[in-house]
């Protein structure tokens, strides 16, 4: 599958969009958040959020994972 130089240019300056998104409002989240959780359990849910993000592109970027270890 060849994807065109456009397709991937487009991608990375959303993911650049997304990255400045979740940078700028991890602040305004933890402020709003404290009050209510835990330090430790509020790093562990935005970890967690953030390990759910990737493995879209963990599936995407690592095709040999979704081998078939038979052949």
């Amino acid at each position: 599958m060849k994807t065109s130089a456009r397709a991937v240019s487009i991608f990375w300056l959303g993911a650049s969009v997304l990255f400045v998104l979740f940078w700028a409002g991890g602040y305004s989240i933890a402020k709003l958040g404290l009050p209510f959780v835990e330090p430790m359990t509020m790093l562990a849910i935005r970890y967690g959020l953030a390990g759910l993000c990737l493995l879209p592109l963990l599936a995407v970027f690592c095709p040999a994972l979704r081998r078939d270890p038979s052949k």
